[in-house]
């Protein structure tokens, strides 16, 4: 991994890769789960196959895992044998750098790689269901609160619908790699 990254030299010579970002606005750091997913599809492209398959993009709500994701996939799809240091050196990116190796040094770590990648795929949907399902209670309370009967029953609907969706996610957590 250390050789890899003294491969990349990356290009200052352009602001493209600097964000200014105010304090209100810094992203979330990114969920655990998706770093050990990250990592582990970065290792093996098996495990990247299968990710890609089981997980949208729109699963992540880190926007840097987002983007190493859909490079890595990129590079898959045409047929293109993936590094890190292509992957880093493509971004060009102090924080993708960052991330990348702390993803890799996460999954390094994981004794039972299928199994830590199926808890995490688990843990990313189960987390994705209780953040729909708290947006849903706070557009609920909202139309109660304005008197939009109508609304409330339909959002109420829409919940029932998430609360089934994650009691087959628990019955399913089996999920064949």
């Amino acid at each position: 991994l250390i050789s890899e990254l003294n491969k990349v030299k990356l290009d200052y010579s352009s602001s493209s890769g600097l964000k200014i970002v105010s304090r209100a606005k810094m992203p979330r750091p990114a969920r655990p789960a998706e770093k050990i997913v990250l990592g582990l599809s970065m290792e093996d492209k098996t495990i990247a196959r299968y990710v890609k398959k089981e997980l949208s993009m729109e699963d992540f709500l880190d926007e840097g895992i987002r983007l190493v994701l859909q490079e890595l996939f990129a590079s898959m799809d045409k047929g293109e044998e993936f590094t890190i240091t292509k992957i880093i050196h493509k971004l060009n990116s102090d924080a993708a750098t960052s991330l990348i190796c702390e993803a890799l040094t996460t999954a390094e770590n994981m004794v039972d790689k299928e199994k830590s990648l199926k808890d995490c795929i688990f843990k990313i949907r189960e987390d994705n269901l209780n953040f729909k399902k708290e947006e849903l209670l706070t557009r609920i309370r909202e139309a109660e609160r304005s008197g939009d009967a109508e609304t409330a029953m339909g959002l109420l609907k829409e919940l029932q619908k998430l609360d089934d969706i994650k009691k087959v996610l628990k019955n399913s957590a089996a999920l064949k790699f």
